[in-house]
């Protein structure tokens, strides 16, 4: 299934933050604000075409590598919701890349990144919070 086919069709735009802002304003995701910034991120995290992000929280670079860039491979096209991921059973990346979506238990996992917070809402897209980087 196409991540457009599973975006939401009638985007809330009530969110008064672009992505951009909003992980501008998460100290959680500070690592990745700084490497998307060097992947070239903030353009299109600005712009109105709706994003999904996929943002690794700061102690995944930790334990995972200390890579110097995060690019569109962490972005999905459209603002997809958890709901509609968990239905997906895979995603495809800007980038072209294949993740593959699978719940264990009450967790949904991205990969091997487990999702651990989800849906926030931006005017620009929605962002969820995984705890792995997806390419490690």
């Amino acid at each position: 299934m196409s991540n457009e086919a599973i975006s939401a069709v009638d985007h809330a735009r009530s969110a008064t933050r672009d992505l951009w802002e909003t992980l501008a304003a998460e100290p959680r995701l500070s690592a990745f604000l700084e490497r998307a910034r060097a992947g070239g991120l903030e353009p299109d995290l600005c712009g109105p075409r709706l994003y999904t992000v996929l943002a690794p929280v700061n102690e995944a670079f930790t334990v995972h590598g200390q890579g110097r860039e995060c690019g569109r491979e962490y972005l999905l096209r459209g603002a997809v919701t958890v709901d509609a991921l968990r239905l997906s059973g895979a995603v495809k990346t800007l980038r072209g890349n294949s993740v593959p979506i699978e719940e264990i238990g009450n967790e949904l996992y991205i990969g091997k990144a487990r999702v651990v917070r989800a849906d926030i809402e931006c005017s620009n897209g929605v962002l969820h919070m995984i705890d792995a980087l997806l390419y490690s």
